[in-house]
């Protein structure tokens, strides 16, 4: 089971101790799923999770792959209908050093645009790819009659005529309303005292 705490600001900290191998795996949870975009933006949610680690305040985005790689390559963003994610995976050692790489890319993300054209184009090319399987075409029309213009009713990557209408200042105003403390979950597996826990999140996230 896990011990269980609301931080100030609203978040709350899961932790589960295990102490058998030197490695805590840490997952935060944001309410930034593609159920809180707009209609017209589809893809909104997945295109702002993907594009964290491209590039904050502190750090390119070449350099934050580098500093990823050194800790192990276990660090990744992503977004569902109801959340978005951040996950690393560490050697105990590393902790501190990876939590200061999450936070960055957490708190203070620039979504450049040239990184931000990079990434629809990726986006663009997968959904083409996509569009001829069965399983993805069965998948849509299911979720489109099941939900109707519900949220769920959408596929999370968005369609091709609303990737391209999102812009920098979406991804901007996205972040600053759907990630922070209040309502976040972060919870931490392994090798890692709860007290540490809370101590590690309340320095590198405390007042955001």
């Amino acid at each position: 089971s896990y011990d269980r705490e609301e931080l100030p600001g609203g978040a709350v900290l899961l932790v589960k101790e295990s102490h058998e191998l030197p490695i805590v795996t840490i997952r935060t949870y944001f309410q930034g799923g593609s159920r809180y975009e707009p209609l017209e933006k589809q893809g909104l949610a997945n295109l702002t999770a993907s594009m964290l680690p491209r590039g904050t305040q502190n750090r390119t985005a070449s350099a934050i792959e580098k500093l990823n790689d050194l800790l192990g390559g276990g660090a990744g963003t992503a977004a569902g209908r109801d959340f978005s994610t951040a996950s690393i995976r560490l050697l105990t050692r590393d902790l501190e050093r990876g939590l200061v790489l999450i936070a960055d890319i957490l708190r203070r993300p620039i979504f450049p645009r040239k990184e931000l054209k990079k990434m629809k184009a990726r986006l663009l090319g997968s959904l083409q790819r996509k569009k001829d399987r069965p399983g993805y075409l069965a998948d849509k029309a299911f979720r489109s009659r099941l939900f109707g213009l519900h949220p769920y009713g959408r596929q999370v990557e968005g369609l091709p005529e609303t990737i391209r209408k999102v812009n920098q200042q979406d991804l901007v105003k996205f972040h600053r309303n759907r990630y922070g403390m209040k309502g976040a979950i972060f919870v931490f597996v392994g090798d890692i005292t709860f007290t540490r826990a809370r101590d590690e999140i309340l320095e590198h996230f405390q007042n955001w």
